[in-house]
């Protein structure tokens, strides 16, 4: 009995036992053992065990992880968990069965390492809130930020203009309120 994964509908991750099947060429949905790791529905789904295949062989140091399922399926049942690349543009519909193998014979595949599989295939992920650290303060900046910072006590003006009284505000009149009976650009003439 070798422990392999499915991979729910909705992105769970379940470790599941298959029996009776040793070697990873033996995999096929028409096998009781194989049909029994997936879900009633899936189990009586025509289309689905008529596009059960494997798709993807990831190789590993020592092993491979194959992912067998079904690229063909009804709208609504697509696999939402995120697969690694190549699989990473595919949509795959129902319940993914994930299997390790060494020379084509099936080994045990835990949680952990398909997790570590996932991490390492995806190029590793990183902790963003591991390394945050409040930015020290560097004087140096606001040196280079006052060059570009102009008092006012030093702005220059054109003549006439005093900042301090107030400008008297221009009506604004845009050019469809020059009648209310039609606009500018449609004349008498066009409408004959």
């Amino acid at each position: 009995m070798k422990h392999v994964i499915i991979i729910k509908k909705n992105g769970t991750i379940v470790s599941k036992s298959l029996q009776s099947v040793t070697n990873v060429s033996n995999v096929t949905i028409t096998h009781k053992d194989v049909v029994s790791l997936f879900n009633t529905n899936i189990r009586k789904s025509i289309n689905f065990k008529n596009n059960f295949k494997r798709y993807c062989d990831w190789e590993l140091e020592d092993s491979v992880i194959s992912l067998f399922g079904s690229k063909e399926g009804r709208a609504g049942s697509e696999n939402k968990y995120d697969l690694p690349p190549p699989e990473d543009i595919d949509i795959y519909f129902g319940e993914i069965l994930i299997v390790k193998s060494v020379e084509d014979v099936i080994c045990d595949l835990t949680r952990k390492d398909f997790d570590d599989f996932i991490e390492v295939s995806f190029g590793g992920f990183e902790d963003l809130g591991a390394n945050d650290t409040e930015e020290e303060y560097d004087p140096e900046l606001d040196k280079y930020e006052s060059d570009f910072v102009v008092p006012d006590n030093e702005v220059e003006y054109e003549e006439g203009y005093n900042p301090d009284e107030e400008e008297e505000e221009e009506e604004y009149k845009s050019s469809t309120d020059e009648e209310e009976d039609g606009c500018s650009c449609c004349s008498d003439n066009d409408n004959k």
